[in-house]
């Protein structure tokens, strides 16, 4: 794993993902694709959701591929890690950014991707989640969560 977060063009997202799902039957190494039972919906925050189950905000919440990744293995409520206006370069912090040798620190503020680059990433795994919604009949394209803080 890199020391820098990559982001993805929504092509190559998309191209990426249609065509491992063809091809291999997984997406972005995840080979049991969850099937929602759109009967057993929650109302969540007046929304709706498949399942309450989904990553808590982190590093991986950052990148759309790992948001798809936790999708497609059934994940129907995600906490997206928090925005905010210092953040990426401007952010002076050792890495790894948690610490726990015994008890676990957080040594960092919040963020390793700009503002504009976080929103361009929740932006095309909201999009790529609703294609994969339909086209693979994973469940209701309104039955995700995107919980975030800014």
């Amino acid at each position: 794993m890199g020391d820098r977060m990559t982001p993805i063009s929504f092509g190559k997202l998309m191209k990426q993902i249609l065509t491992e799902e063809r091809v291999k039957g997984s997406v972005f190494g995840v080979r049991n694709a969850f099937v929602a039972d759109a009967g057993h919906a929650l109302t969540l925050f007046g929304e709706k959701a498949e399942t309450p189950i989904g990553p808590a905000a982190g590093p991986h919440t950052q990148l759309a591929q790992n948001i798809v990744a936790a999708y497609y293995a059934g994940a129907r409520f995600f906490e997206l890690k928090t925005v905010q206006k210092i953040d990426g370069e401007d952010l002076k912090v050792s890495k790894p950014c948690i610490k726990a040798d015994d008890e676990g620190y957080n040594v960092e503020w919040s963020t390793e991707l700009t503002v504009e680059q976080a929103f361009e990433e929740y932006v095309k795994a909201w999009f790529a989640l609703k294609v994969m919604s339909k086209e693979f009949g994973l469940g209701a394209p309104d039955g995700f969560i995107f919980n975030m803080s800014v």
